[in-house]
């Protein structure tokens, strides 16, 4: 069965955050977009924009979290791992195939070969594939979300073959709702004149409303003209799964090098699904820990 799997991924949040960014602040290069750490530095001096996070891992709802089951498709691999002449079958779905008989010069791929057409011909509800050796072998797959196969091999004193659980037939998600903060620090050097030549003493103020305002936007395009897909969109599509929730501004005036820097940060907070996927180990996975040799 596959390890089990977590749903939440910092490294994919961050990189829609920096994305969303990017997208909303062409003024700023995308090299001077990045996440806070202790190596990290504007890659000009003044305007840049810091992605900081809040906290490490998403804050949890509720402090108990649920679990939830689904049916799947169960998927089981058959091996061949030792040639033996003599017959061969395989039960499934209380269902013995026809023998494949055996040769003395037959190898394991060939009686791989010959028990996978032996399933087929029984017609049930199962999908059979071929898969990449090594070791010789093939996979059946249920057509029933659910369904228990029960597969084993039986096979003449010598051989050896070896059956798996690939997926079981119930897979389970513990999961919460988590909220997810990033600080969003928006910084400029202010211009000492009256009225620069560019006619804006700074731009971290327009910078940070703009950003703000784009999370709150629910049908902002991605492309001007197009109804779909909208911005939020993809915040929220897989791996990030982020919803905003809400944004609160802050003012941080700060120093570097001698030089006033005007700091506008956003603390935006999103919701994101948490969650540990694996499989349930069915009575079929019991007992699979090796192979099997015939006697």
């Amino acid at each position: 069965m596959p390890p089990p799997s977590v749903l939440w991924s910092e490294e994919a949040a961050l990189d829609q955050i920096h994305a969303f960014i990017v997208a909303a602040c062409p003024e700023v290069p995308p090299t001077s977009i990045y996440r806070a750490q202790p190596s990290a530095v504007p890659g000009v001096f003044g305007r840049s924009i810091v992605i900081l996070p809040l906290t490490a891992v998403p804050e949890y709802g509720s402090p108990f979290g649920a679990e939830a089951d689904n049916k799947q498709r169960q998927r089981w691999s058959v091996a061949v791992t030792t040639a033996a002449a003599g017959s061969w079958t395989v039960t499934l779905l209380g269902v013995t195939t026809a023998p494949f008989v055996a040769g003395p010069g037959d190898t394991p791929a060939t009686i791989v070969a010959g028990l996978r057409a032996a399933v087929d011909a029984l017609a049930l509800p199962v999908t059979t594939q071929a898969l990449a050796p090594p070791p010789a072998a093939f996979g059946i797959l249920g057509d029933v979300a659910g369904a228990s196969l029960g597969v084993s091999v039986q096979g003449p004193a010598g051989g050896a073959a070896t059956t798996t659980v690939v997926d079981d037939n119930v897979r389970r998600a513990a999961y919460n709702w988590g909220v997810y903060r990033v600080r969003l620090l928006f910084r400029d050097v202010p211009s000492a004149q009256a009225q620069p030549a560019s006619g804006v003493r700074y731009v971290s103020t327009m910078l940070a409303e703009r950003v703000r305002l784009w999370l709150q936007a629910t049908s902002l395009p991605v492309t001007n003209g197009l109804a779909y897909p909208y911005r939020r969109d993809q915040l929220q599509a897989a791996p990030a799964r982020l919803s905003w929730l809400q944004t609160e501004a802050l003012y941080l005036p700060m120093q570097e090098n001698g030089a006033w820097v005007r700091v506008v940060a956003l603390d935006v907070s999103f919701q994101t699904p948490v969650a540990l996927i694996h499989d349930v180990p069915s009575l079929d996975a019991m007992g699979l820990a090796g192979p099997i040799v015939f006697t």
